[in-house]
């Protein structure tokens, strides 16, 4: 019984430094320290198949992807997905669909885009089957990623679909179109329609509900970055200068909160001078 007790505060202080050196940043002392506290956690339990070790094993990934071992991440991530399965019944649950995810983000930087697309849609489905609904909550990175894969892939049918699913998501929970959910994902449509399909008018369509969105709702970070694709996709559309030129008012308005040396701030001024010079230029 003492050594048992023994073994499991060596676990625990091992978790708690690991934890500590993550939020550190250092993430090698991180990975070595975690590997050791899987160990120790293991033989506590007897088993890896554990909900304890399989939280480690996450912990470690992260680690790993911190450090671009991504290979390394991908395997710990599969362990971890199987500890889950086991420990949960099966693949129904929200923690199955969360290291799910993070695998389809380990292969999606390996470039194994089409297999990330699988993963994701697996992490999807668990959390939909665990949460009894189709818009989960939680699906909004799930779908940000899979979007993603899907254009690197050239699959644009696939992504403008994921993004429109995000978008209605965002809605959904918040009630409103202005939440971190649907603008970004309107604003990554109206790219994808500008700049990947052609469709410039579904282009300014997106682009103008995203804007108008994020100013409702004061989400400054977003309207930073949704303005100058605005811009484009006004010009793209030829629409009259006096409408361009307020857009142009706002998005100053917009920058000028965000503090000197900001690199959002310093992308949203470049953009701005290449698309509009002149106003643009007196906010560099």
């Amino acid at each position: 019984m003492a050594d048992s007790a023994e073994a499991s505060q060596i676990a625990l202080a091992l978790e708690t430094l690991s934890r500590a050196y993550l939020s550190e940043g250092r993430f090698d002392a991180a990975e070595a320290t975690l590997r050791q506290c899987i160990d120790a956690t293991v033989r506590v339990f007897g088993t890896q198949r554990h909900p304890g070790v399989a939280t480690l094993l996450d912990m470690l990934a992260i680690a790993l992807v911190q450090q671009g071992k991504n290979e390394e991440a991908e395997a710990v991530l599969r362990a971890s997905v199987e500890v889950k399965v086991e420990v949960h019944g099966g693949p129904a649950h929200e923690e199955v669909a969360h290291s799910l995810h993070g695998l389809g983000e380990a292969l999606s930087r390996q470039g194994k885009f089409d297999e990330a697309t699988k993963v994701f849609h697996a992490s999807l489905e668990a959390l939909h089957r665990a949460t009894g609904t189709e818009w989960p909550a939680d699906a909004g990175p799930t779908l940000q990623a899979l979007a993603m894969a899907h254009v690197h892939l050239g699959q644009y049918a696939q992504a403008e679909e994921a993004w429109h699913r995000k978008a209605e998501l965002g809605e959904r929970l918040h009630g409103t179109p202005a939440n971190s959910d649907t603008v970004p994902a309107l604003g990554m449509l109206a790219q994808l329609c500008l700049r990947r399909v052609q469709r410039p008018a579904d282009a300014l369509r997106f682009s103008t509900g995203a804007w108008q969105a994020a100013l409702a709702g004061q989400l400054w970070d977003h309207a930073l970055q949704i303005g100058p694709v605005h811009l484009a996709c006004l010009a793209g559309n030829d629409q009259p200068a006096e409408v361009i030129e307020q857009v142009v008012r706002a998005l100053i308005q917009v920058i000028d909160r965000f503090p000197e040396g900001d690199p959002a701030r310093s992308h949203a001024i470049s953009e701005l001078q290449r698309l509009y010079p002149g106003p643009g230029n007196a906010n560099g």
